[in-house]
């Protein structure tokens, strides 16, 4: 059986399948190719990658058609990961975490890092740092859409956010999905990946928010909360290291994060 990934064939010689969804706009498809995820097969896997191009602006239904799509060409599996275009996604990382949750391939779960553990269903929930689908919550999210509350509640979530990650976080509650809080996996920046900042030991992370692989800061993670738990240190703002500063290639700096991250066991 072979999947098909933007003209590719993968051999699909793997008990779990994942397909990892980036999205971008126009402007920055080729400026931001370094972060991009490529096909990937290992013993017991096989991942597979796909550029979702939003060229219809901001609205509610990116995440959807983003996912849409992916599976229309052949960017499929048992689970799903998403992310913007300058999120890294690692497949030591995204492989030894889906060993762990192999029983969950069932559910209809979803896990990344929530703006606001208190407020699950107002949260973004994907953007730079990533989030992970079970295939069933896919299924049952894109059956749902047809149902007038979770339309409802999609469109009443990007009335007061104006963006596409809280409608999406929206639908999966409303279409029965539970999310799961992981700010030690997915991370705000690639410049926490180290494991004594993290507190995980022989874990390598499943994604990062690569905002200065691009640009000097990360202001995002100024305003995240995972704190409140204690589960990593947030509330600073990420500044890009003078060494990748230097860096005019964009994937000497994919590089860079990528052995940052490697380190982590």
């Amino acid at each position: 059986m072979v999947n098909f990934t933007k003209g590719r064939a993968v051999e699909r010689n793997s008990w779990i399948r994942y397909c990892v969804i980036q999205i971008t706009e126009p402007s920055k498809v080729e400026h931001r190719q370094a972060a991009r995820f490529q096909p990937a097969v290992s013993s017991g896997y096989t991942g597979t990658g796909w550029l979702y191009v939003n060229s219809v602006g901001m609205n509610a239904h990116v995440m959807f058609k983003a996912l849409e799509e992916a599976k229309l060409n052949g960017c499929d599996g048992d689970w799903f990961f998403m992310g913007d275009d300058d999120t890294l996604f690692y497949q030591r990382g995204i492989e030894t975490w889906l060993t762990q949750r192999k029983p969950q391939e069932k559910w209809l779960a979803a896990h990344g890092s929530l703006w606001d553990v208190k407020k699950t269903s107002e949260s973004w929930f994907t953007g730079g740092s990533g989030v992970a689908l079970t295939g069933s919550l896919t299924k049952v999210i894109r059956e749902s859409l047809t149902h007038e509350n979770v339309t409802r509640a999609v469109t009443q979530a990007f009335s007061w956010c104006n963006c596409f990650d809280v409608p999406f976080t929206r639908a999966i509650v409303a279409s029965g999905g539970r999310l799961f809080h992981q700010p030690n996996m997915f991370l705000d920046s690639c410049l926490d990946c180290d494991s004594e900042r993290r507190g995980v030991i022989d874990m390598p992370v499943v994604s990062c928010h690569a905002a200065t692989m691009f640009r000097s800061h990360n202001p995002h993670a100024q305003n995240e909360r995972g704190d409140e738990l204690g589960e990593s240190l947030r509330g600073q703002d990420y500044a890009q290291n003078a060494e990748v500063a230097a860096m005019t290639d964009p994937k000497a700096r994919r590089s860079w994060f990528d052995a940052k991250c490697e380190k982590t066991r």
